[in-house]
């Protein structure tokens, strides 16, 4: 999209700039972190100028968390998809869910960065969000049967076992594995299991 739209309607090159200014930060905030993220360099990757920015967005957080929430909300409701499908077992169900959830990230390494790892970079905002997302998590798996004698009840166990699949991941995305997450799936439905 040249700059000026060429005859487009406003609403749509308004869209468009907006398109591109989020999928920018999220290019270089995986690249340079949150810190390195300076508005400038972010307009100068979407090839708008700089006042654009402040069109939509009045600060590089609101910008994060607008990003963060429009991003998770797809990766969350892809997996919730899987989870949702009719007549199969529930660990069936778990396994699309969590397949989904690995795949959609290796398939997507900057984002992945962006909304695993530097999310925690961010401040009160970010957190916040994050915690609601594990909310959510734990409102999906609510008919989780804890194992045969374990004594922990499925609200004491899911954020366990929640926890414990998010500190992998994050582990692998920080590392710069974020390509190799699928293969823990089996070790993740073990664990689950």
């Amino acid at each position: 999209l040249r700059v000026g739209g060429r005859g487009l309607p406003r609403e749509h090159v308004s869209q468009v700039q907006k398109e591109r200014i989020i999928d920018a930060f999220v290019q270089v905030v995986a690249e340079n972190g949150y810190e390195g993220a300076g508005i400038k360099a972010i307009c100068r990757r979407a090839g708008v100028a700089f006042n654009t920015f402040y069109e939509f967005f009045s600060t590089k957080e609101e910008l994060f968390l607008s990003t963060f929430d429009a991003g998770v909300d797809i990766l969350l409701e892809s997996a919730s998809a899987a989870f949702r499908i009719e007549d199969a077992p529930w660990e069936n169900r778990v396994e699309n869910s969590i397949r989904v959830f690995l795949q959609i990230l290796a398939d997507n390494p900057s984002f992945a960065r962006f909304a695993v790892v530097e999310v925690h970079k961010v401040g009160p905002g970010a957190m916040y969000r994050v915690n609601q997302q594990f909310e959510a998590a734990f409102t999906m798996f609510s008919d989780a049967v804890p194992a045969p004698g374990l004594s922990m009840t499925t609200p004491e166990l899911l954020p366990l076992v929640i926890g414990g699949i998010y500190t992998r991941i994050y582990s692998y995305i920080r590392t710069g594995k974020t390509e190799l997450l699928p293969e823990l799936l089996p070790n993740f439905m073990e664990f689950v299991q």
